[in-house]
């Protein structure tokens, strides 16, 4: 029974000394110059480390001879051979030569020379050690099994790639095509990422669709870097040797527990080719072996089409980013389909965060009525503006009441981009809340409104319907604790008033209560102080109920919640607006490869988290900015202020160091406080330099390519940072900046953490 690329089932099952054995046999005993098999293995080559396969060039030619395997796994009833390998002697026809690599590749399909299987029905103890990703739900098709790529790694770094470039199209795999297609700003950084860990190899002519060759005539060994893609669910596809160079024809595809290997060899000319084509889809066939070449191949896609993956999966773990990031400039724009993800729930103690304007946010909001680009950096100018005025006084939060005007003026609010969604009352009912690392109260719009309430999704809350609310006295400690906070305290009859007016002109105005907050169903807090608001306003673009403080001070969440949480939190967000990420509480599970960095003690007495930025780096290179430069005013982490904001020595030094190196892009007019845009309007990729910012203790947190440029469109792309007017003002580690760093606050031990890769 012969089936699609090239694949046909037979009913013996003769002995298998699978290609991977044999590589492993031959590594560790010998070099066999006659053999015809792949040699090779993963190794540290001259002082480099696993991520490199390393093989002599006389083994990358095809072999002749059947290796056929009885050891087929249990109810395995169907072996799989090539209808081109010499595993498939039926009817052959010796005086017709199998096609050309050219006619190969041209037709997508290739040989091999090893037997496989296909199993049906889940035998006993064969899926233990498989890892497996969820179909994806975003692609669903009568003809083909959808799956969601998160990633690509080349020679153990993670590839600087946006998210939406994969989720603009979706992804699918397929067995019956041979060469992988990706989108054209991943294949680009792949190519781009290939081609500089082997600048040590003769380049040779494109075969075909293939466009990266190399010559391997003069090299006895050589050493290709490994290659792995990501999957959804943290499932890493490590892609062997056999799939990541070619030789002419021969393709096979291997499935053993959790392994899905696949090879292609030619027995002409060995070159190594990627190539530029009209379509994406993942192949059988992740790479051909040649004979003296190498062909790595991998095809992008100039269309919305999907593109599907094979290969073993691996645990080897990943570290660093690339220097420069490719990008496909369409990527640069914002996706309208949202996008989960379940990273975010596979953490005790979690809620989900998505963005108040993304997709995820299901507000049915007028897209005429949210802010421009303009009004949003406008918004953040005027939080940094209070924020600096604050801290100016250099004083306590009971000090700086004091020298206040009555109507307390707060931080700016309407930059809070990132929100959760958490339950009041009993029963409980969700509301979605924005999240503030600089703010220190938590506050919810109130029925009956007595003054005014902004729109919002869910339905106002209503104490009156909740069995644990309660009003707090204007005679009790608690309520002269506001004063204290630095907010304007009342009394109505015997009940406390607060209130509270924000930077950017939002206000909220009520009664001081508790009641019972729900985080999940294990985490439930009784008594918990918050705002019940009457009057109430937000501007235009925000349609949440509320805020939640997580800032210090004794209404703050962190501080309330401190006996089961131990005032730690944690919190991701995502690389698009179309994402999720998290925000966690706890110490539940903390990944050991989280770098922390102390925090600045300077800044203990405010809602702020202080941290030391002692450099930046560009393009890896360490821009020389004098220390002093940076100790003169500190820093601080702010999760409601969009872009970071540097000393203005600072800024300008790493300014022109980014410059250096985007003078092929023509320039656009500045926007708003964001003065270094280019016009992107001409090219369908672009590349542009990594960007990292480095804290005390040598933490250095690689900036994701989504928060180095600010998009209002492709004409106008901006360096997403921005000078501070004085150098006494406070540097600010923007949201922009966190962007899939996972950021643990540990308010006790007096430290921040940060891991990338926290969400997509």
């Amino acid at each position: 029974m012969a089936v699609a690329a090239g694949f046909t089932f037979t009913s013996s099952f003769p002995f298998l000394l699978s290609v991977k054995s044999l590589v492993l046999l031959l590594l560790t005993l010998c070099y066999w110059k006659t053999s015809y098999g792949l040699q090779g293995a993963k190794s540290g080559v001259d002082g480099k480390d696993l991520h490199y396969h390393v093989l002599h060039a006389s083994s990358l030619l095809p072999s002749a001879v059947c290796n056929s395997s009885k050891a087929l796994p249990e109810k395995s009833p169907l072996q799989v051979v090539h209808k081109h390998g010499p595993c498939y002697q039926l009817n052959q026809d010796k005086a017709k030569k199998p096609p050309t690599h050219a006619e190969a590749l041209f037709q997508d399909q290739a040989r091999v020379s090893s037997t496989g299987f296909l199993t049906l029905g889940k035998s006993r103890g064969s899926l233990k050690s498989v890892k497996f990703t969820p179909l994806s739900t975003r692609l669903i098709h009568p003809s083909f099994f959808g799956l969601d790529i998160t990633g690509i790694n080349v020679g153990g770094e993670n590839l600087s790639i946006l998210a939406s470039v994969f989720t603009n199209s979706g992804a699918i795999i397929d067995s019956a095509t041979v060469i992988t297609r990706l989108p054209p700003a991943a294949y680009a950084a792949l190519r781009s990422a290939f081609r500089e860990r082997m600048s040590q190899y003769p380049m040779a002519k494109k075969l075909s669709i293939l466009e990266t060759c190399y010559d391997f005539s003069n090299y006895k060994s050589v050493d290709i870097p490994n290659i792995s893609f990501f999957f959804r669910g943290d499932v890493e596809v490590a892609i062997p040797l056999e799939g990541t160079v070619v030789d002419n024809g021969d393709s096979q595809i291997r499935y053993k527990g959790d392994q899905a290997a696949i090879v292609s060899i030619r027995k002409t000319r060995a070159e190594t080719g990627l190539v530029k084509m009209a379509t994406s889809i993942f192949s059988n066939l992740f790479s051909f072996l040649l004979p003296v070449f190498l062909i790595f191949f991998l095809l992008p896609h100039f269309s919305k089409n999907s593109f599907a993956l094979q290969g073993k999966i691996s645990t080897q773990g990943t570290k660093g980013l690339r220097h420069i990031h490719i990008i496909q400039t369409s990527s640069l724009l914002p996706s309208t389909v949202c996008n989960s993800s379940a990273k975010a729930m596979n953490k005790k103690s979690s809620l989900e965060v998505v963005h108040k304007r993304g997709p995820c946010f299901q507000t049915d909001q007028d897209g005429a009525n949210a802010p421009s680009n303009e009004e949003i950096l406008s918004q953040d100018q005027a939080r940094v503006d209070w924020i600096h005025s604050r801290l100016s006084m250099n004083n306590s939060m009971e000090e700086i009441d004091a020298v206040t005007v009555p109507t307390k003026i707060g931080i700016s609010v309407g930059t809070l981009n990132y929100l959760v969604t958490v339950g009041f009352g009993t029963p409980p009912v969700k509301y979605a809340l924005v999240f503030d690392t600089g703010s220190h109260f938590t506050w919810i719009q109130c029925e009956p409104c007595a003054g005014f309430c902004h729109d919002q999704v869910e339905p106002i809350f209503n104490p009156s319907k909740s069995k644990s609310y309660a009003n707090i006295s204007c005679r009790t400690p608690t309520c002269n604790q506001i004063s204290v906070e630095a907010m304007q305290k009342g009394c109505l009859t015997s009940t406390c008033v607060y209130r509270i007016a924000y930077g950017d002109s939002s206000t909220s105005a009520g009664f001081l209560a508790k009641e019972k907050l729900t985080i999940s169903r294990s985490d439930v807090f009784q008594s918990y102080l918050f705002g019940c608001g009457q009057e109430n306003q937000f501007r235009r673009g925000n349609r949440v109920a509320g805020i939640i403080g997580l800032g210090r001070g004794k209404f703050s969440f962190v501080s309330q919640t401190a006996k089961k949480y131990n005032k730690i939190f944690s919190h991701c967000l995502p690389s698009d607006d179309c994402l999720t990420g998290y925000l966690s509480f706890g110490n539940t599970k903390l990944p050991r490869e989280i770098k922390f960095t102390p925090m600045a003690k300077t800044f203990r007495n405010t809602p702020f988290y202080g941290l030391d930025i002692i450099g930046i780096k560009v393009r890896g290179h360490r821009v020389p900015i004098k220390s002093s430069v940076f100790k003169t005013a500190g820093a601080i982490i702010d999760s409601g202020t969009v872009i970071t904001r540097l000393p203005p020595t600072a800024y300008a030094q790493f300014k022109a160091e980014y410059q250096k190196w985007m003078t092929r892009y023509p320039r656009a007019p500045p926007l708003s406080i964001l003065d270094t845009c280019y016009d992107f309007s001409g090219y369908d990729v672009i590349a542009t330099p990594a960007v990292s910012v480095i804290f005390h203790g040598g933490v250095e947190v690689d900036i994701h390519l989504s928060g180095i440029l600010y998009m209002r469109n492709v004409s106008q792309a901006c360096l997403a940072f921005a000078k501070n007017k004085d150098a006494h003002d406070e540097a600010i580690f923007g949201n922009f900046q966190q962007k899939t760093y996972e950021v643990v606050y540990d308010d006790v031990k007096g430290r921040v953490g940060f891991l990338p890769g926290g969400c997509p």
